[in-house]
């Protein structure tokens, strides 16, 4: 069996028709049915994007994102989230770039956070910076990024 989204992919790349009728995506001679899920994960939870809200992100693409959900929302189609759409269209446009390095397709969107260390391990007190209130600088009047930091005040 031919997977739906490749083939969605090269219907949209060679610009063909995609039809979409009540229960059935048509592309060409072959047809899925619309709650077919894809390997589209939306982020922040383990579900799949069907394949009936990727055709309607397809054909939206120009949309900005708050006009296609109150399009989704009006024609009761689950709309794609702001974070996953690009990486979607990127792979429906042929940029295999971003299919290869995102990991959000098929795991579910992850974000790293640098680690905050606490002030009181391993660093010293000299390392620290100085408060806004206890640096004098050079402005000439205006407090623009140009003004150049001259001393740092001792504190009392």
């Amino acid at each position: 069996m031919v997977k739906a989204l490749k083939e969605l992919r090269r219907f949209h790349l060679e610009k063909k028709a995609v039809v979409v009728n009540k229960t059935q995506v048509v592309l060409g001679n072959l047809s899925w049915p619309k709650d077919t899920k894809t390997k589209f994960a939306v982020s922040g939870c383990d579900e799949r994007y069907t394949l009936e809200s990727v055709v309607f992100l397809l054909q939206n693409a120009n949309l900005q994102h708050d006009h296609y959900l109150r399009r989704a929302a009006i024609q009761k189609i689950p709309a794609v989230k702001q974070a996953d759409r690009r990486n979607i269209l990127a792979y429906l446009n042929g940029e295999p770039a971003k299919m290869k390095g995102s990991s959000t397709l098929t795991v579910g969107h992850t974000k790293t956070r640098p680690v905050k260390r606490r002030a009181d391990e391993d660093s010293p007190a000299d390392a620290k910076r100085p408060r806004r209130e206890d640096v004098r600088g050079v402005c000439d009047g205006d407090r623009s990024s140009r003004c150049v930091r001259r001393e740092t005040l001792s504190r009392r």
